[in-house]
């Protein structure tokens, strides 16, 4: 029997596929749980025209993402803050500070979440920062912390 899967379902295949599984398979398990769903040729349709969408809207976040790191991947992003006597931050740099500067400075706007620090920036000076994009793109910053 031909269905649609409604879900990803280990060894039987992703969301959105279609499959010939078994008919004691597919009405005793996989229809009674709602996982699948019988594939006739209009659903098909609707599923493929559904993945279509998706899958252009995946490429257009790819290039998106790819923009953005050719814009920023290398650049300098200039950062004040207040420091005590000794030349060290009252408290961490965050990744909020980070990603406001970045928007402001580099025109590019990012979730502070994409922000990733090897180590707590406490200092002032020159210090690398890296920047996660979806697809497994990544840039690399560097950010110039001085006392304001």
């Amino acid at each position: 029997m031909k269905v649609i899967l409604l879900q990803d379902i280990k060894g039987a295949g992703r969301k959105g596929e279609v499959k010939d599984v078994a008919d004691g398979y597919a009405r005793n398990f996989l229809l009674k749980q709602g996982l699948a769903d019988i594939a006739s040729a209009k659903k098909v349709s609707e599923v493929e025209a559904v993945l279509a969408t998706t899958q252009k809207a995946n490429e257009l976040d790819l290039k998106r993402s790819q923009e953005a790191v050719a814009k920023i991947d290398g650049q300098e992003v200039t950062i004040s803050e207040k420091v005590n006597d000794v030349g060290h931050l009252y408290a961490a740099l965050s990744k909020d500070t980070v990603a406001a500067a970045v928007k402001k400075q580099l025109k590019v706007n990012l979730d502070p979440a994409q922000v990733l620090f090897e180590s707590p920036i406490k200092d002032t000076g020159e210090h690398q920062v890296r920047i996660d994009f979806p697809h497994g793109l990544e840039a690399e910053i560097t950010v110039q912390l001085s006392a304001s």
